[in-house]
């Protein structure tokens, strides 16, 4: 058995592989609460293509067979409705995740030298998560489902030159209907995923050949190995965060509607609008950019826009400190601020529109842009400001 053990070792070297980058590998000691949703990512991307899987075994993408294969996997399919809840909730939650993940990196300054492709990758894969989450809001084929495709494919129209043709392409008709099901589908269990796997592989990589950044700005700070001693360190968070994931599973999976939304409980209806229609509360921050804008073209432009600015984040931080704290006070107060006018944004993007939330969402847009476009100002003179 040794024999046979050392030779496959030989041909397919996992022991070598994990000892390099579980047992070996070295990260910060410093690392605290804030650099295990990484980690939580992961799992919860884990959990998306383990529950997919199960429940693209029992849909039917067909606008006449839709909405009730998920009813039938509400209440037919044995733990269907568990399955179920797990990939809902699990979508929600990783967005809370990865949008402190993201937060994490503006306190410790993870997008600095030489960290710029990791927070590049990062975003690549922050866009396709979007862009995933939404291809799959639309499969259930519900009111909001029906109704925000058609309002995000309209968007599509908005872009220069290629508006028409993509639109076209997209829907494979006049309207919103078969054709962009099935694409919807092949796009979300096939094609993206892929791509993300891919995409994760990089940022992982990317990350274990420059090292983590630490909560502090020391040079040479005192290392641990991953596995198992960081990893029981996160143990704790993980435990916690595992036993919130199952408590609203089972207890609030739609989460008075946020999660999984009353109305898409109802089957698509072509012939009725719905009073408040929105996307997924994780891409609404962007929907209220786009509504607030009369001019279709400038609102694609302006969303667009607004997700390439998060890559020049390396660029526009000219400050000699990387972490938060250490920065002057009114960088660290423009921060705060972005996140508090982010979140503002949502809220705004998820309400019935009128006419204060079309000025609250001008306001909350133009600050989101000065925030990046007045970087390289106030993160370079800071209090002198």
């Amino acid at each position: 058995m040794k024999w046979f053990l050392r030779e496959l070792e030989k041909r397919l070297p996992v022991h070598a592989f994990l000892r390099k980058h579980l047992y070996k590998y070295q990260v910060p000691q410093s690392l605290n609460f804030w650099y295990v949703f990484g980690l939580l990512a992961l799992i919860l991307v884990v959990n998306q293509f383990l529950s997919g899987i199960y429940l693209a075994m029992f849909y039917m993408p067909s606008i006449n067979q839709a909405f009730a294969s998920i009813q039938t996997i509400m209440h037919d399919v044995p733990s269907g409705w568990f399955i179920r809840y797990l990939h809902t909730t699990g979508a929600s939650l990783l967005f809370v995740v990865l949008y402190l993940h993201m937060f994490r990196g503006l306190l410790y300054g993870s997008y600095r030298k030489p960290r710029e492709l990791v927070w590049g990758v990062g975003m690549v894969l922050f866009i396709l998560m979007l862009l995933q989450s939404f291809l799959g809001y639309v499969l259930p084929w519900g009111q909001m489902s029906y109704w925000g495709a058609e309002v995000a494919t309209s968007a599509i129209g908005g872009l220069p030159w290629i508006g028409p043709a993509l639109i076209g392409w997209v829907r494979g008709s006049l309207e919103v209907g078969a054709p962009l099901l099935q694409r919807f589908y092949a796009l979300h269990v096939i094609a993206v995923p892929l791509l993300i796997l891919y995409i994760i592989k990089l940022h992982i990589v990317a990350i274990r050949y420059v090292g983590s950044s630490t909560p502090t700005e020391e040079k040479y700070p005192v290392k641990i190995a991953f596995f198992p001693n960081h990893v029981a360190k996160e143990s704790f968070s993980i435990a916690v965060f595992v036993t919130i994931f199952f408590a609203i599973v089972f207890f609030a999976p739609e989460m008075g509607g946020v999660f999984i939304e009353p109305i898409n409980a109802i089957a698509a209806d072509p012939m009725q609008t719905p009073i408040v229609i929105h996307p997924p509360w994780y891409i609404t921050p962007y929907f209220a950019m786009l509504r607030c804008i009369p001019n279709l073209f400038i609102g694609v432009m302006t969303v667009i826009l607004s997700l390439l600015l998060w890559f020049c984040l390396p660029l526009l931080d000219k400050g000699q400190q990387r972490v938060l704290s250490l920065k002057p006070k009114f960088f660290q107060f423009m921060v705060y601020l972005f996140a508090f006018n982010y979140i503002l944004l949502g809220f705004l993007g998820w309400f019935e529109y009128s006419d204060w939330s079309l000025w609250c969402s001008r306001c909350s847009t133009l600050f989101y842009f000065l925030f990046f476009v007045g970087m390289p100002l106030y993160s370079s003179r800071g209090d002198a400001l």
